[in-house]
């Protein structure tokens, strides 16, 4: 497939000139005489590297450089410069901010083209590379944690649904009620995972969720949510004999999506359900704070070799040992990420063998939504 090459130059004559070049060596051209048209062209056409004057009428080249490197979807893209200036405080700063190479005026054909050939090869060997390393990633994550997390819950159920249809015609709940957990509880961690990645997807792309919004000045009720979420979890998803001990005030939150609440607050419950050393459901409060906001804290106990902090937070990182309920390691990337999104304060604290993860809301910033 025939490359795009962009060159932004105001030098008319240049300009053609490259172009036939360029064009006699199999490549398409993309012509900009000024910066503005350059960047335009960039976001516009699939360009796979730019040929860049330093100096334009409108934009400065380094400044052209800037506002590519600062652009997530073309921060990668091959960019030499044009110049007829080559000094080395000049290059040193166009190297400083990405530049791959500089070509001086005057140049010849084969310089230029040797130059972009270059260039595009090794640009295609990081692709290659990450696409690989990538790739790699994603036969770990489907081998290693696929299996935990979805076969196995379906097998469960399988299991579970099969023993309860083989059953007599007149059967006893009570005599099945194990195998019901067991279907309550994959049933659950499916729908788990499986959200978890949908959101996961949503957040890698930048987008929205597709859920209902509320206009500012409506208020979604913070303590219900966290109410239910641990009834959930005390009806089945945890030991009969524990339950989650919770302190909940009556709490409303105000111009938040209810989605977001709600996974966000059922991330770091199941995540002290999980993962506590001795075995125990975490403890719960939700609190009202004097300045109008709100505090929930979800305490668990903890080894004390953990090693935790906020910036490890990573998406598939995971900070236990224990495979067996390991999880995907998204749920408290996803907490992080969407009290983010919903103008929250994501923290927490580890104090006497114990860690408190705390969710709460800053007054001061809800009022600049």
């Amino acid at each position: 497939m025939q490359k795009n090459i962009l060159v932004i130059e105001d030098d008319l004559q240049l300009s053609a000139t490259l172009c036939a070049i360029l064009q006699h060596n199999k490549f398409n051209v993309v012509i900009a005489n000024d910066g503005n048209e350059g960047l335009r062209a960039i976001h516009e056409k699939a360009i796979d590297l730019v040929l860049c004057d330093i100096s334009l009428p409108d934009i400065d080249g380094h400044d052209i450089l800037k506002t590519i490197r600062n652009d997530k979807e073309h921060f990668q893209l091959p960019f030499i410069f044009l110049t007829a200036f080559a000094g080395e405080n000049n290059i040193q700063k166009g190297r400083n901010q990405g530049a791959d190479d500089y070509i001086t005026k005057p140049f010849n054909s084969k310089q230029l083209i040797e130059t972009i050939n270059a260039r595009l090869a090794l640009n295609e060997t990081r692709k290659e590379f990450i696409q690989e390393q990538l790739n790699k990633n994603w036969v770990n994550i489907i081998n290693q944690d696929f299996k935990q997390e979805f076969m196995t819950p379906l097998n469960s159920l399988i299991n579970g649904t099969f023993l309860i249809e083989s059953a007599p015609d007149r059967i006893n709940v009570n005599d099945f009620k194990e195998a019901i957990n067991a279907i309550y509880v994959s049933s659950f961690r499916i729908f788990r995972n499986t959200r978890n990645l949908m959101v996961f997807s949503i957040l890698s792309n930048n987008e929205v969720m597709n859920s209902e919004k509320r206009v500012f000045g409506d208020y979604i009720y913070f303590s219900d949510i966290v109410l239910q979420i641990i009834e959930y979890y005390n009806n089945g998803l945890i030991q009969s004999w524990n339950s989650i001990k919770s302190n909940i005030d009556f709490v409303p939150v105000k111009c938040y999506d209810s989605d977001y609440i709600n996974i966000i607050v059922t991330e770091i419950i199941d995540n002290g359900v999980k993962h506590d050393s001795k075995k125990l459901p975490p403890s719960v409060s939700l609190k009202a704070t004097e300045n109008g906001g709100f505090l929930l804290c979800v305490t668990n106990n903890i080894n004390t070799d953990l090693n935790f902090e906020i910036d490890l937070i990573k998406p598939f990182r995971k900070f236990h040992d224990d495979k067996s309920h390991n999880g995907l390691g998204l749920g408290l990337y996803i907490c992080k990420e969407l009290c983010f999104r919903s103008n929250l304060d994501f923290d927490f604290e580890i104090k006497d063998e114990k860690i408190s993860f705390l969710i709460s809301q800053n007054i001061a910033k809800d009022t600049d939504l």
